[in-house]
């Protein structure tokens, strides 16, 4: 089983940022170190076994139980993230400004692991 829609994004001005995104069809990562003409494209097709593996480290980690929100108040520049998933009837929408939830980095992990892209920091 799949999800219907995922987009994940991280980064800040001036760059790089990491953007991956799924529509049900075509899991797409998209990297820039910032500047004009700078983007990358990737198509990526994880294979059934790291979309189920995926499925699994969002459970553990209680991605359905995250804040819509995480924000460093008073911080007007650093990394700004969003990820967005939905899967069946399970639906999340959670962003952040240099703020996150404790199980971030494992969610960074799982998108690593499905995308077998390991620069996403």
């Amino acid at each position: 089983m799949k999800p219907e829609k995922i987009v994940f994004y991280i980064g800040g001005y001036p760059g790089p940022y990491h953007y991956l995104s799924y529509d049900g069809d075509e899991l797409v990562y998209t990297d820039s170190a910032g500047g004009i003409d700078s983007d990358s494209n990737v198509s990526i097709t994880p294979s059934r076994t790291k979309w189920k593996n995926f499925k699994t480290k969002l459970d553990t980690i209680d991605i359905w139980g995250w804040d819509k929100r995480y924000v460093m108040k008073g911080v007007c520049d650093g990394t700004q993230w969003e990820f967005e998933v939905h899967w069946g009837s399970q639906k999340i929408r959670s962003y952040g400004d240099n703020d996150y939830p404790e199980s971030f980095e494992m969610l960074l992990q799982a998108i690593r692991n499905l995308s077998s892209i390991n620069d996403i920091s």
